[in-house]
């Protein structure tokens, strides 16, 4: 896909390890056992993305981001 001059192609590298709690409470007590019955989930990886040249590497959320708005501006 090109995007204003760019070539965009996805990248199975541009994965986060990092997680975040799914539900969270702001007093420790209840937020522990909250951890224990909602557990973690994957952070959102939409901003990854690297330009070298004339290429970008993205994420797959942010090509689907990128796909969306390209047809968004596409209908107008």
């Amino acid at each position: 896909m090109i995007y204003n001059g760019l070539n965009i192609f996805i990248s199975p590298f541009m994965k986060t390890d990092e997680y975040e709690q799914v539900r969270r409470h702001k007093r420790n007590r209840i937020n522990k056992k909250w951890k224990k019955r909602y557990g973690f989930r994957r952070k959102d990886d939409m901003a990854k993305m690297v330009v070298i040249g004339n290429a970008a590497y993205v994420s797959q959320g942010l090509y689907k981001k990128i796909q969306r708005e390209v047809a968004k501006h596409e209908k107008d």
